[in-house]
């Protein structure tokens, strides 16, 4: 396949995707959120669903609470819930069957995780691929229930009040509001760039104090 056949199909796929998600959530009220619910839910609790697009779906609620057919805050909370309850499933999962998370071991995602695993919680679902593995590995490595609970509250509350917040501000960006499959996933892969870049200078900072 050329890259001009490969840009048109990825389009063509982005746009149908782009259509589908809108016509599930923008009819608004409960079918709404219980649908942004579900797809969160089931994006964050088990790892053969992480494909779930649950950054674009975040980011296209957002979008649509622009408009009033959402409550932006509802989105945040409604998404925040599903978020840790999803990785308080998996977190459970993985700490009573190792099975899975023992495919983890030794590599580049542990070697994150065991650096601050306080923070790793926290910013998990910032990191495209590597945020899904997390709670996974809490489980796995036995790490502190209590700890886990609250830096994954952290951790989805500002997940879902990033990409919320974003989507919501995004709107009046045309080039974006036309184009949200591939908008989101830019971001999504900006955000989490940043964010470890960030997390580089802050402590090579402290190292050097």
């Amino acid at each position: 396949m050329n890259p001009e056949s490969f840009y048109l199909t990825f389009k063509n796929i982005s746009t149908t995707l782009d259509s589908t998600i809108k016509a599930a959530v923008a009819v608004g009220g409960w079918h709404s959120y219980s649908v942004f619910f579900l797809i969160i839910f089931l994006g964050c609790a088990f790892i053969f669903l992480a494909w779930l697009p649950s950054d674009m779906l975040i980011f296209l609620c957002g979008t649509i609470a622009s408009t009033g057919r959402l409550n932006i805050w509802l989105v945040i909370l409604v998404g925040s819930l599903a978020a840790f309850c999803g990785n308080q499933l998996k977190y459970f999962l993985a700490r009573h069957n190792k099975r899975a998370a023992k495919k983890l071991k030794n590599s580049k995602t542990e070697s994150y995780f065991n650096r601050d695993q306080n923070e790793a919680v926290i910013s998990g679902n910032l990191i495209p691929a590597v945020g899904n593995l997390i709670p996974m590995l809490a489980g796995y490595n036995k790490m502190n229930y209590h700890d886990f609970t609250k830096d994954n509250a952290k951790g989805a509350l500002l997940w879902l009040s990033l990409f919320a917040l974003l989507g919501f501000a995004s709107t009046a960006i045309p080039i974006v509001a036309h184009n949200m499959v591939i908008s989101s996933l830019v971001i999504s892969l900006a955000v989490g760039l940043l964010y470890r870049f960030a997390v580089k200078i802050i402590t090579s900072a402290k190292n050097n104090d």
